[in-house]
């Protein structure tokens, strides 16, 4: 009710000062709006840590249902440590294609040139005998000698 208040307050002053005329339904609309976008920005947050709390329990089939829906409607929480977390995931339970759409995410869009630095990178191990598993460590070699080239 106080932001709706602050919400008036502001449209009365802005419409003195301007001439302009808001109508009651667009300030409903925007707050509304408003509410909608923090409460779905809230369930993807929570989503998140979810995953991220079932990948530490060794849950890796519920964690990678997760990851999977969240990276299939929204990037905005695709980090290295989400993606690789998916990486093995999608590994543990036998789903290589998504495990390779995620490691070429990270490799050639987010420049992730450390695919041993996990944990659990052993569990990587399984998606060596694959042929796209060569396509990984050229891109990796190819982040590597940038990052190399622009320290020099």
């Amino acid at each position: 009710m106080k932001n709706i208040s602050i919400i008036l307050t502001f449209v009365i002053a802005f419409t003195l000062l301007t001439g302009y005329s808001a109508t009651a339904k667009n300030i409903n609309d925007n707050d509304s709006s408003a509410i909608n976008m923090a409460e779905s920005n809230k369930l993807l947050s929570d989503s998140i840590i979810n995953a991220q709390s079932l990948f530490e329990k060794k849950q890796y089939k519920n964690a990678a249902k997760i990851y999977n829906a969240l990276f299939k409607n929204t990037s905005s929480y695709f980090t290295i440590i989400h993606g690789i977390n998916a990486v093995i995931c999608n590994t543990k339970i036998g789903n290589f294609d998504l495990a390779f759409k995620y490691l070429n995410k990270l490799v050639k869009e987010c420049g992730f040139s450390n695919i041993y630095l996990h944990k659990d990178a052993a569990a990587l191990s399984k998606l060596q005998a694959d042929n796209r598993w060569k396509d990984i460590l050229e891109a990796v070699d190819h982040n590597l000698n940038a990052f190399t080239i622009s320290h020099n």
